[in-house]
């Protein structure tokens, strides 16, 4: 079960519970992302059982032919070693 609420134009929080079903273990998301400007997205978000971390950002290019969007992101593990994620989006509907 989760909820989303943006508190002004730039910013969005996400909050989610999460239980598997017929297990005991709870799990707390919390999540935020905010766009510094058009073109420069920041996320950050925890999560409770298992602690873990994540920080992000993403970088749009646009053009008339096609969106490009360029984003980085880490992610912590309680028993794992971190993991970097470098990722391409293009969007082809705009």
């Amino acid at each position: 079960m989760g909820i989303s609420y943006t508190p002004v134009e730039d910013l969005q929080t996400t909050f989610a519970f999460q239980r598997v079903l017929g297990g005991e273990k709870n799990s707390f998301r919390f999540g935020l992302e905010y766009n510094l400007l058009k073109t420069l997205t920041v996320r950050s978000g925890i999560q409770i059982n298992p602690n873990r971390f994540g920080f992000g950002i993403a970088y749009r290019l646009s053009n008339k032919l096609q969106n490009l969007e360029l984003s980085y992101s880490l992610l912590t593990h309680p028993v794992l070693s971190q993991s970097n994620i470098l990722s391409v989006k293009v969007n082809f509907n705009e």
